[in-house]
């Protein structure tokens, strides 16, 4: 390569092979230094050519040449405050390179072609790191890789799997925008357990294989509308902090479990059999998505959009925010009847619904029970205070009596009155009736303050016919509150049962009192 002038701006053309020899390295890097580029040059050694360059930088960097104003003067290459901008465009990396831990303080950018492997694992990119249009023919890692300054990677090509696995992206990072295009993915992408601090952008980027987001931490907004995903999309455990956009996504089968977004938008998203379970969406748009077969157990809805979503076959259960003053609004577009009908809101087995509680908790159970417990308590304490003055008249009445044998007088009446007092009975069986009533009392209580309204005032027929009310609002009111309606549901059958042993024994004893006498 021929020697370019001291403090020119022209940028170096190259179109044959940097190759690793120390002496050319030199001659590049100086050129680099005072603020050149270079184009198409088949690079044999990138490490060889950063540590040349970072050797005659002392690792500062010069403003790429589309930002330098005509104010801009290069300092002198020997100075301590000599800058640079590594700008590389086009050209070939031929090595399998090996480019982990590097402090790179310059900017490789635009339509580079990675021949082999290119390891980037646990690099600091100290400031605008550029790979639009690039294209990694084998594998790229850039797993626990810093980027403090902007991240680019428009149009890049992955025809291998990538690796971003705990990379942190402090300013944006764009994997798919309005100049490039988005990035394309040829197999696995990996992002788990990144953090990104500023704006995310994968609009238009392709995903040929599983693309790995668990536990991605989005600080700012995120844009993944017009993606296309393959294989299988995890998100779980993600965290987005700003907006999310996936409108028009086709997510099938995505995983969202644990997944925290509640600014997220799925405006007419194809989600089929996505997993939601126990995700937070609440304040999320999911209108007019498709959702069928989807499972949402577990998940918050509260003041999400659901119109005109479809919940075709979708899991329902322990959904929370799908009833309640929330939701009594008008609708314009409400979910389908049919949809509504297959969902499924409950486990197979769980049969202790508010409705079925309904049958018992309708008998005023609240009040009776109330009434009943007052009432023994009232009648164990009036007995107990009576008895022990039962006990003290007998006490006096004696008392009088010896004195009265001892005169030789006949006795008072109120003598033989008092010594005649009975003690008022106190059965076992009447604790054991307290205890029922109080239980009974506690369910009815618990059926009265848990039990939506929508299910104690209103029959699903009534609901849904005379009222005109969305029937996926009545089933998940009639299967919410799982612990509620369990205690409810063991409170009521404890109670109940000895109340209906108590009643039962009772009546077989008067049976064979009777039919004894008759005898």
């Amino acid at each position: 390569m021929g020697r370019v002038p001291p403090n020119s701006l022209e940028e170096v053309r190259v179109d044959a092979e940097i190759s690793d020899d120390p002496a050319a390295l030199k001659e590049i890097a100086d050129a680099v230094v005072r603020g050149c580029s270079i184009r198409y040059a088949r690079i044999k050694s990138l490490r060889g050519l950063i540590n040349a360059v970072q050797a005659h930088s002392h690792a500062k960097l010069a403003p790429p040449a589309a930002e330098r104003g005509k104010s801009w003067k290069p300092p002198n290459k020997d100075s301590p405050d000599a800058l640079t901008h590594l700008a590389i465009y086009g050209g070939e990396i031929d090595d399998d390179g090996d480019y982990q831990r590097l402090d790179i303080r310059f900017t490789l950018t635009l339509r580079i072609r990675f021949a082999g492997i290119a390891r980037f694992d646990r690099t600091h990119f100290g400031e605008d790191a550029g790979f639009d249009k690039t294209r990694f023919c084998g594998h790229a890692g850039f797993s626990g890789a810093r980027f403090d300054g902007e991240a680019r990677f428009e149009g890049a090509q992955f025809d291998g799997n990538a690796g971003f696995d705990k990379a942190r992206f402090y300013m944006d990072a764009r994997f798919g925008g309005p100049s490039f295009g988005g990035a394309s993915f040829g197999g696995y992408a990996g992002f788990g357990g990144a953090s990104f601090g500023g704006n995310a952008g994968f609009i238009g980027s392709r995903f040929a294989g599983n693309a790995d987001f668990g536990g991605v931490s989005f600080g700012g907004n995120v844009n993944f509308s017009e993606a296309i995903y393959g294989e299988l999309t995890m998100f779980t455990g993600a965290c987005f902090v700003g907006v999310a956009l996936f409108g028009k996504a086709k997510l099938e089968a995505a995983c969202f479990s644990r997944a925290i977004a509640p600014r997220a938008i799925f405006t007419l998203a194809k989600l089929a059999k996505a997993d939601f379970s126990d995700a937070d969406l609440t304040g999320a748009s999911l209108n007019s998505a498709d959702l069928s077969g989807a499972n949402l157990t577990g998940a918050s809805l509260f003041r999400a959009d659901v119109s005109q979503m479809d919940i075709t076959g979708a899991r329902l259960i322990r959904a929370r925010g799908l009833f309640g003053k929330g939701r009594a609004i008008a609708r314009t577009k409400p979910i389908g009847e049919h949809a509504a009908q297959t969902a499924i809101y409950g486990w197979k087995y769980d049969l202790a619904t508010w409705e079925r509680l309904r049958i018992i908790g309708s008998l005023r159970l609240f009040g009776v029970s109330y009434l009943t417990v007052i009432a023994i308590v009232l009648y164990a304490t009036f007995a107990k205070w009576y008895n022990a003055f039962a006990a003290d008249a007998r006490e006096s009445a004696e008392a009088a009596r010896d004195m009265i044998d001892g005169v030789g007088e006949s006795f008072p009446i109120w003598v033989t009155v008092l010594s005649q007092l009975q003690d008022l009975p106190l059965p076992t069986h009447l604790g054991w009736q307290l205890l029922a009533t109080l239980t009974v009392a506690a369910a009815a209580t618990i059926y009265a303050i848990c039990c939506p309204s929508e299910v104690q005032e209103q029959t699903e027929v009534r609901w849904t016919r005379a009222m005109n009310q969305p029937l996926w609002e009545y089933r998940a009111a009639n299967w919410s509150r799982w612990w509620a309606r369990y205690l409810c549901l063991v409170l009521f059958l404890a109670g109940g049962a000895y109340s209906a042993y108590y009643i039962v024994w009772r009546t077989m004893i008067a049976i064979g009192y009777l039919f004894s006498g008759s005898a």
